[in-house]
């Protein structure tokens, strides 16, 4: 079993990381998505802080079915490279974190 096999059958598929999170979006991510015309993804940003993000809907990200992320070959960095820390990953009760490390 090679990595990425291992890590999707880690994934608990909660949607925890689509609700209990805030995803940054930079500046470059919404270049590439206006390039690209991604409309529906462009009129879900608002700021945050310094960043931006997607707005919540039902208390999770605007994009998240309940079940997946709805954009995921389009998801930006801060979602791809969840958990990003070992405290958010226990939070969020992942067990994605100590695999990535091995």
């Amino acid at each position: 079993m090679d990595k990425i096999d291992l890590i999707l059958d880690t994934c608990k598929k909660c949607g925890n990381c689509c609700r209990d999170t805030i995803p940054l979006i930079s500046d470059s991510e919404i270049e590439v998505w206006t390039k690209n015309n991604d409309v529906e993804i462009l009129n879900n940003i608002e700021p945050y802080m310094r960043w931006h993000t997607f707005k919540k809907k039902n208390n999770a990200c605007t994009f998240f079915d309940g079940e997946k992320c709805l954009i995921h070959d389009k998801k930006p960095e801060s979602c791809r490279l969840f958990p990003h820390s070992k405290d958010s990953a226990i939070e969020l009760d992942c067990d994605l974190f100590d695999l990535l490390n091995k």
